[in-house]
């Protein structure tokens, strides 16, 4: 079926980031209240890793062109309000 969105497969990347998160965050807590810093470089290193992956086929997937005009035009309008907002933080702190 033809629709103006690109069309990738479902991807296992945000549920293992998610576990990887709650990794870090639960061995950061037991490096806090044991010194224990093993777990947390472990499970920070799994994170990085599973971010760089994921990253990995987001960028295959823009140079291989499933991105079709229509959320290439988002990307664009998302990148120009995320400026926008920028510019105004600018402008609310000084």
């Amino acid at each position: 079926m033809y629709h103006n969105f690109h069309i990738v497969r479902p991807s296992v990347y945000p549920f293992v980031l998610r576990v990887s998160l709650l990794n870090v965050v639960s061995s950061l807590l037991v490096f806090m209240k044991f010194g224990y810093i093993g777990g947390f470089s472990i499970a920070l290193f799994f994170f990085v890793y599973v971010i760089l992956l994921w990253l990995k086929d987001v960028v295959g997937e823009g140079l291989r062109g499933y991105h079709g005009p229509f959320v290439v035009v988002g990307f664009k309008y998302g990148f120009l309000f995320f400026i926008f907002t920028e510019v105004m933080f600018f402008f609310s702190i000084f």
